[in-house]
C-alpha cells in the first residue's frame, strides 16, 4: 500500500514540475537570470565600486597560451549563445591544468538555481560549490566603438559573487569573478568583509595583459578551500547538502567514512554551542539523532550523512512515506518524555533516511529548547503553529511544547503533498501572512482533525490514523 502511494505521489509531483517549468517559461523567459536586467543595473549602481588600475594587483608569469584567444575570434556584435559561448568552450578544453580548474557551466547549475557560464573549480578537489574559486559570465561581443560592459552585465555577475559568498562560502571575505565577449575580459572582485565593496579592473585584451591576468587567478588563486582537521585528520569536503541561518553544510569524508561537515557562521558562534549541548542532551536516543565526532573552531563534524526527501517540485529527492512520518513523530516523542527538549525547527529539511535503510533520523536539534520553559522563538518560521506566530510578532517569549512539535508535523505532512503550493510561503516571514496561508489550507476537516489532535499531544490515539487518511486521500486525489 504504501509503496502504491509512493508511486502516486512521484507521478503527482513530477507533473506538478513540468507544469511549473512552464510557468517559470512564460512569465520570465528561458534566460537563467534570476532578477530583471533593470534590478541588476540597478544593484550595480548602489554598490560601493572601487575602480582600479589593475586587477589582480600582481599578475604572475605571462601564460604561453594566449595565442589560443587570437585564433578565430568572435566578430564585432557576435551573439552570446551562437559565438561567444561555443568560442570560449574551445578555448576552456585547451588549457593546462593549473591549480584552478575551468569548467564550462552554462547549461548546469552551479549553486542553488545559479548557472554562470563559467566555473573555476579547486584542481584535485571534487566539484562542488566548496570548491568554486572563480566565475565567470559570458557576453555578445562588444559592436564598433564599444570596449567595455555596461552596468547590467556587471550587476548581474556581481550577484553571482555574492549569492556564493553569502549563501554557500561564508568563511570567504570576497571572491573573484570575470566578464568576457571573447576578446575583452574584464575582472571583478567582490569584497564582503568588513564592509561589502566591488573592486573593478579595467577591460583588457585576452590576446595581451587579459590572458595575463586570467593565468594568475587560474595559478595562484586567493583561495585553498574550507580546511577541516580533527585530530590531525584531515577532513575531505564533498558536497553541498544545504545552509539555513547560522550554518552551511557539506558532506565529507574522514579516515574513509562518510561525515557530515557543519560550519556554523561566524556571526553566529552561539548556534554551534547550542546545537552541540542539544545533541548532548539526546544522545541517549541513539541512531535516531546525529552522533558528534568532533569540533574544530566554528565547524562540528556529524554522522551519519542522510538522504534527503523532497521538499519542492524540482526535486528528484525520495517522497516522505506515512513510515517515515510515524518515526518522526516517534523520535519527537522520545525526545520530549525521555529529553524533555522540543525540537522546534521541524520540517522535511530536517530529517532523513539513513542511507542503505528505511530508519529515520531527526538532525538541526541548534533550535531544541526545554519543554515548559519561557523562551525567545528559533526554528521553522513557515510551520510554526498560530500560538508561536503570535509571541514572535510581538516580540514575547514562549514555552515551547511537545504539541508544537506535532503542529509542525502536520504542516510538514502539507508541504510533502503539496510542494508546489507550499512555494507561496517557503521563505515568508510575516506573520499574518503564514496565518492566512495555513487557515485556508489546513481548513478542510481532515486537516483540522490532525491540528486537534496534534493540540492534544494525541500522537498515538487519533494522530497516526488521520496522518495516514491524509497521504491516502492525497493519492486518491
Amino acid at each position: 500500500m504504501i509503496e502504491e502511494m509512493n508511486a502516486a505521489r512521484e507521478t503527482r509531483n513530477r507533473k506538478e514540475m513540468a507544469e511549473l517549468r512552464l510557468l517559470v517559461k512564460s512569465s520570465m523567459g528561458e534566460g537563467k537570470q534570476t532578477a530583471t536586467p533593470s534590478s541588476h543595473r540597478e544593484r550595480y549602481q548602489k554598490l560601493d565600486v572601487k575602480r582600479l588600475q589593475t586587477l589582480p594587483l600582481v599578475f604572475g608569469e605571462p601564460p604561453d597560451w594566449a595565442s589560443l584567444f587570437a585564433a578565430h575570434p568572435p566578430r564585432l556584435g557576435s551573439t552570446e549563445s551562437g559565438v561567444v559561448q561555443p568560442f570560449w568552450s574551445s578555448i576552456i578544453r585547451r588549457l593546462p591544468r593549473g591549480k584552478v580548474i575551468l569548467v564550462d557551466k552554462h547549461t548546469t547549475t552551479s549553486f542553488g538555481s545559479r548557472k554562470p557560464d563559467v566555473v573555476g573549480y579547486l584542481a584535485g578537489q571534487p566539484q562542488s560549490v566548496a570548491h568554486i574559486a572563480l566565475i565567470g559570465e559570458l557576453k555578445g561581443r562588444r559592436s564598433a566603438g564599444k570596449d567595455d560592459f555596461d552596468d547590467e552585465e556587471k550587476g548581474h555577475l556581481e550577484s553571482f559573487l555574492e549569492e556564493l559568498l553569502l549563501n554557500y562560502q561564508p568563511w570567504r571575505s570576497s571572491m573573484f569573478g570575470f566578464l568576457s565577449d571573447g576578446v575583452l575580459i574584464q575582472f571583478f572582485r567582490l569584497v564582503v568583509k568588513p564592509k561589502k565593496q566591488l573592486h573593478e579592473g579595467p577591460p583588457m585584451q585576452l590576446v595581451e595583459d587579459g590572458a595575463w591576468g586570467l593565468a594568475t587567478l587560474l595559478e595562484s588563486p586567493d583561495y585553498e578551500g574550507l580546511k577541516v582537521e580533527i585530530r590531525g585528520a584531515p577532513v575531505h569536503v564533498k558536497d553541498y547538502l544545504g545552509s539555513g541561518g547560522s550554518a552551511v553544510v557539506f558532506s565529507g569524508e574522514l579516515n574513509g567514512e562518510e561525515v557530515v561537515i557543519k560550519r556554523f557562521n561566524e556571526n553566529r558562534p552561539e548556534a554551534l554551542t547550542r546545537e552541540w549541548m542539544n545533541l548532548g542532551a539526546v544522545k541517549t536516543l541513539g541512531s535516531l539523532v546525529p552522533r558528534v565526532l568532533g569540533t574544530v573552531g566554528d565547524v562540528l563534524i556529524l554522522q551519519p550523512v542522510g538522504d534527503k526527501f523532497a521538499s519542492s517540485v524540482h526535486s528528484m529527492d525520495a517522497l516522505a512515506n506515512l513510515d517515515d512520518f510515524v518515526q518522526l513523530i516517534n523520535i519527537l516523542e522520545q525526545a520530549h518524555r525521555k529529553c524533555g527538549l522540543v525540537h522546534r525547527d521541524v520540517r522535511l529539511n530536517n530529517f532523513f533516511r539513513i542511507k542503505g535503510t528505511t530508519q529515520v533520523f531527526l538532525n538541526d536539534w541548534g533550535s531544541a529548547a526545554a519543554a515548559g520553559v519561557l523562551a525567545d522563538f528559533d526554528g521553522a518560521l513557515q510551520h510554526a503553529p498560530d500560538e508561536i506566530l503570535d509571541s514572535w510578532e510581538r516580540g514575547h517569549q514562549y514555552k515551547p511544547a511537545f504539541s508544537h512539535d506535532l503542529e509542525m508535523v502536520v504542516r510538514t505532512v502539507f508541504h510533502s503533498t503539496n510542494t508546489m503550493t507550499f512555494r507561496e510561503i517557503q521563505a515568508e516571514e510575516d506573520a499574518k501572512t503564514l496565518r492566512t496561508f495555513w487557515a485556508h489550507h489546513l481548513k478542510p476537516a481532515v486537516w483540522q482533525r490532525m491540528l486537534k489532535a496534534a493540540q492534544a499531544c494525541e500522537s498515538n490515539a487519533s494522530f497516526l490514523p488521520l496522518l495516514q487518511a491524509v497521504l491516502v486521500a492525497m493519492v486518491v486525489n
